[in-house]
């Protein structure tokens, strides 16, 4: 799942700051962190953030649909529609 997060997160936009991971991915946001917070809530989904960088970590109770609650904020969050 991890690895489906980040090609999505990369199809729209994004830029990943760690090159290798297991279950954690940084993505920069640089100035969308309070619109991406905002967004996160909403959905109920619980992120990290530092510094104008985000920090999602999935785990073993993360499922497909929840992935796809992060592409879609992410995607709004870029003023792109539901992908």
């Amino acid at each position: 799942l991890t690895a489906s997060l980040e090609a999505s997160l990369k199809k729209i936009g994004y830029t990943l700051t760690n090159s290798v991971y297991f279950d954690t991915l940084t993505v920069k946001i640089d100035s969308k962190v309070e619109l991406i917070q905002e967004l996160a809530e909403q959905l109920h989904i619980n992120l990290r953030y530092e510094e104008g960088k985000v920090i999602i970590s999935l785990d073993e109770t993360t499922e497909l649909r929840d992935v796809r609650d992060i592409v879609t904020l992410f995607s709004k969050a870029n003023g792109i529609g539901i992908v």
